[in-house]
């Protein structure tokens, strides 16, 4: 694997923290594609930040990655427990709202403890996967 970014002696590896905002038609696929990946890929370290409100509904069932039991659930965390379960990787969820402001960004990607990664070079991520937008 090719590094773009130059490494140094103090940071020994990377570390991906991505934000994927969106989890229904084009972000529920994207997160499992993205979670196979990291999971083939399991020498790399990175941490997923699933953030989208919405609840499943049936109407999701046809053309979204859900299943009846998922409904009235929020979407985020079915997806977040779904597929870090399947891969045995650190997924998280932000169901509380919809993302309106950089400040709300800025917020996801600080949610989780990786200060511990001194000799990690953190590499955010942003995916936006938003396929409806409401007024």
């Amino acid at each position: 694997m090719v590094n773009l970014l130059k490494l140094t002696p103090t940071y020994k590896s990377l570390y991906y923290y991505i934000v994927l905002i969106g989890a229904g038609g084009n972000g529920g696929y994207t997160v499992q594609r993205l979670t196979k990946m990291m999971s083939a890929f399991s020498e790399v370290s990175s941490f997923l930040m699933i953030a989208d409100p919405d609840t499943v509904e049936q109407k999701n069932i046809l053309r979204q990655p859900f299943i009846s039991s998922d409904i009235g659930l929020k979407k985020s965390e079915v997806l977040a427990k779904r597929y870090g379960g399947t891969y045995g990787l650190k997924l998280g969820s932000y169901p509380e709202s919809y993302v309106e402001s950089v400040e709300q960004i800025e917020k996801l990607f600080s949610l989780t403890d990786y200060r511990h990664k001194r000799t990690q070079l953190i590499q955010k991520v942003l995916i936006g996967a938003v396929d409806n937008v409401r007024p």
